[in-house]
């Protein structure tokens, strides 16, 4: 996609691709804030499920910037719209309730004549816990409550921290540090193959659909990224055998627990407990002010997370924005699937979720 820029009667209008890298970081270097799902490095890293994309909205003196990942969708002439995996949407120069009157509106106006032209049928994505979105967002509709995520506030003392803990993640941390457990940081090629090894064998373990599944080279672009902060750690035990391992992304004041997997003969050990309390401490070393755990699988509340639930009180809430911009087309496209519309899924856009989920 080459860079195209309109003039709107109400503002600028900007699409970028993923080959306009520098105007892409421009972009996000005036943002109040934004998250590493935002930053070109992750969507160059995402091209192969689609074409990248950077939407700005430019109006006076401020702009609404949103990314996503241009699909085609099978045997129809149009196109859809989806978040890469992680916490996305909108971002701005200002907090959008600082935007000024009616300018939401108009965002909607430019976007939707962009989501005409460009032959859009639907928009999803995955929303910001930590970016109030929704000013924005609710002018135009689809957002969803999808559960929460489990966060840990690295402003308190680490006493007050463990206080919110439950009785036996205290236990089992106690019992880890008495075993003499050591935590590194890793990065070479045979440090990637052993987290694969333990990330792999934990997706198989929880039959995880191919949106959780990463290879070596996904992991070594990401952990080289230079426009944000993505660090590999290890547990290993007294032999110096990884038990446990990790990848987190630091960006503005949040540490992201990206991927976290356990060998399985060491789980009854629970040492990835120990591993996510280092990385609270880690999290301070870098000013982060969050340790976001994340949390469940696809944000149900299963035992994934109320085993995050065990570190901390806080949680806030994960929505997602699901806009059709067609809905005759739509529904014609689910119905091309065979798949039953009223089928009880939570997965939107409906028409790809055999294609996902297999």
């Amino acid at each position: 996609m080459n860079t195209n820029e309109t003039q709107s009667t109400m503002g600028m209008i900007r699409v970028l691709g993923i080959e306009d890298r520098e105007q892409w970081i421009s972009w996000l270097e005036q943002a109040e804030t934004y998250d590493f799902p935002h930053t070109w490095s992750y969507h160059n890293l995402h091209r192969d499920y689609g074409m990248p994309l950077l939407f700005v909205y430019k109006e006076n003196d401020h702009f609404v910037g949103i990314t996503f990942i241009k699909r085609k969708v099978p045997n129809f002439e149009c196109y859809d719209l989806t978040s890469v995996y992680g916490y996305s949407g909108p971002f701005s120069d200002v907090p959008f309730d600082e935007l000024g009157p009616g300018y939401a509106e108009r965002f909607k106006n430019a976007f939707l004549a962009f989501l005409q032209q460009e032959k859009i049928v639907t928009v999803f994505s995955g929303l910001n816990p930590f970016i109030d979105q929704l000013p924005l967002l609710n002018v135009l509709g689809g957002v969803r409550d999808n559960g929460k995520t489990v966060v840990i506030d690295l402003r308190l003392s680490v006493e007050d921290q463990r206080r919110q803990y439950r009785r036996n993640l205290m236990t089992n941390l106690r019992a880890g540090r008495k075993k003499g457990w050591k935590v590194r940081e890793g990065g070479t090629a045979g440090d990637i193959e052993i987290f694969l090894e333990l990330y792999g064998s934990a997706m198989e373990r929880l039959h995880a659909s191919a949106r959780y599944r990463f290879d070596t080279a996904y992991v070594t672009k990401l952990l080289s990224a230079t426009d944000f902060d993505a660090r590999m750690v290890f547990l290993d035990n007294e032999e110096g055998e990884a038990m446990c391992a990790t990848i987190v992304i630091a960006e503005g004041r949040v540490l992201q627990a990206f991927l976290l997997a356990t060998r399985e003969e060491y789980r009854y050990l629970s040492p990835a407990k120990v591993l996510a309390e280092e990385m609270t401490f880690l999290g301070r070393q870098l000013g982060m002010h969050y340790f976001n755990l994340g949390g469940g699988l696809g944000f149900v509340e299963d035992s994934l997370y109320h085993w995050k639930r065990g570190f901390s009180n806080l949680t806030l809430d994960y929505k997602t924005w699901r806009y059709v911009v067609n809905e005759p087309l739509y529904e014609m496209i689910i119905k091309n699937t065979g798949i039953d519309p009223e089928t009880p899924v939570d997965f939107f856009p409906l028409y790809r979720l055999e294609s996902t989920t297999h």
